[in-house]
């Protein structure tokens, strides 16, 4: 996102003139190496729920099974609840 803003201020502010862009060469992939310090609220765009996480490093085992669409949002909710319990020690609620 902050390189389409660039992008965008650099063609309408500065060059006045079309650039030609093209797709990324390198994906971008941000990670955590311990569990974090603080912890983070979420409201629902009603207001009427809130989140409040924090964030903790994943198994490499676990990230590369949602790489490949073993584990997703679209998997059964049933199989990948047991996956996660049984194979990552998940707590079931937070599947």
């Amino acid at each position: 996102m902050h390189v389409e803003i660039c992008l965008k201020d650099l063609e309408e502010d500065f060059a006045k003139c079309p650039i030609i862009k093209g797709d990324p060469v390198v994906t971008y992939k941000e990670t955590i190496t311990e569990e974090s310090s603080q912890l983070c609220l979420s409201k629902s765009p009603n207001k009427h729920n809130r989140l409040f996480c924090r964030g903790v490093p994943m198994d490499d085992e676990l990230s590369l099974k949602i790489e490949e669409g073993e584990i997703g949002p679209r998997s059964d909710q049933k199989i990948r609840t047991k996956t996660l319990v049984d194979d990552f020690d998940w707590d079931k609620n937070d599947t």
